[in-house]
């Protein structure tokens, strides 16, 4: 439980002081979409640290056009 509220409280802290991190989280609308997008980029990358991932984030995200299937 206490892991958990720290993970909590870093997000938060995050949320509030860190512009890179505001701009993804925007980005990447719901937590679901942030964290999947993360796992699947560290499974495959690798990443000198946190900011070049959100860098990576920020730069290469190309979102899904709906395609009309009638």
């Amino acid at each position: 439980m206490s892991l958990n509220l720290l993970a909590f409280l870093f997000h938060t802290v995050l949320d509030l002081v860190n512009y890179i991190y505001q701009k993804v989280r925007k980005i990447l609308v719901n937590r679901t979409t942030f964290f999947n997008d993360i796992r699947t980029l560290l499974k495959y990358l690798w990443f000198k640290d946190w900011s070049h991932l959100f860098s990576f984030i920020l730069t290469e995200h190309d979102p899904l056009k709906r395609v009309n299937s009638s």
